[in-house]
């Protein structure tokens, strides 16, 4: 069976990789991230995780007001609740995702997305940039830099500055916003992500399955970079709300939660992110 595509003039799409979920809503929708229908990059595998359905919805998505979530990661626009216990029939109403609301909340902003993260601890928090090179591949982050320089000088001052300045970003690539606004962003972002993909594939391909999902990662850092010269620049307004995170399969959830601990424990003892060094001069 096709993709069944939204009549609606809100479509806020979840994305999956195995399990479906089925909302008492006409406006949530599960998408697989591997969707090949229309126009995608389905191909391009783990590499770019959610970002597949994003692209999808930047080419295929008719929708006037357009939203990405993960089936375990929501924005809350009903009460400020961060964790949920599953999915039940009222979900939609409890966390404000209904067309009306969202309709309402569109007519005063431009752009929803989760409050930044995390929380900054006095003169213990890194900035984005340094966070990234201590959790991931520092050079991912030089590369991105060097593509911003060459395709949009105009906006290199404010990335470096954001990036190396800054201690909070966007999490997770969830977003609600008008469609021609996350077009724009979309545009902006795979015309970036794709040439950083040029340049550094090869090294990627050496990496276990985690940090290979580099481009997401990426992403995550440059939405605020983004969002923040169109408030410089236009004038758009963004609304930040809790992100819900909604334990679907609570041990599957343990083990996502073990496999973080294995991470950062492997990292302290000097065994972890070993893959990167093989490019990081």
């Amino acid at each position: 069976m096709g993709f069944r595509m939204s009549v609606k003039s809100v479509g806020l799409y979840v994305c999956y990789s195995r399990l479906r979920q089925d909302f008492n809503s006409e406006i949530l929708m599960s998408i697989n991230d591997s969707i090949c229908e229309g126009d995608s990059i389905a191909s391009k595998g783990r590499h770019y995780g959610e970002l597949k359905v994003s692209y999808w919805i930047w080419k295929n998505a008719k929708e006037d007001i357009v939203g990405l979530f993960h089936y375990r990661r929501f924005l809350n626009l009903g009460n400020d609740d961060t964790k949920c216990g599953g999915i039940r029939s009222d979900f939609a109403s409890v966390y404000g995702l209904q067309e009306n609301r969202i309709r309402a909340i569109m007519n005063k902003y431009d752009i929803i997305l989760p409050n930044k993260y995390p929380k900054i601890v006095k003169n213990k928090t890194p900035s984005v940039y340094d966070y990234y090179a201590r959790e991931h591949c520092q050079k991912d982050m030089d590369v991105t830099l060097e593509v911003i320089n060459e395709k949009y000088p105009h906006m290199y001052s404010l990335a470096n500055k954001m990036l190396k300045e800054e201690k909070q970003s966007y999490g997770a690539n969830i977003i609600i916003a008008k469609k021609n606004i996350f077009d724009e962003y979309a545009k902006w972002l795979f015309d970036i992500l794709f040439e950083v993909e040029n340049r550094i594939h090869e090294d990627v391909l050496l990496r276990d399955e985690y940090q290979q999902r580099v481009y997401g990662f990426i992403s995550e850092r440059l939405m605020a970079v983004f969002v923040e010269y169109l408030v410089r620049n236009k004038g758009i307004k963004v609304l930040e709300v809790p992100l819900l995170f909604v334990e679907v399969d609570r041990m599957k959830y343990m083990r996502y939660c073990i496999k973080k601990i294995k991470r950062k424990l492997l990292k302290l003892i000097g065994f972890g992110k070993k893959e990167c060094n093989l490019y990081v001069k």
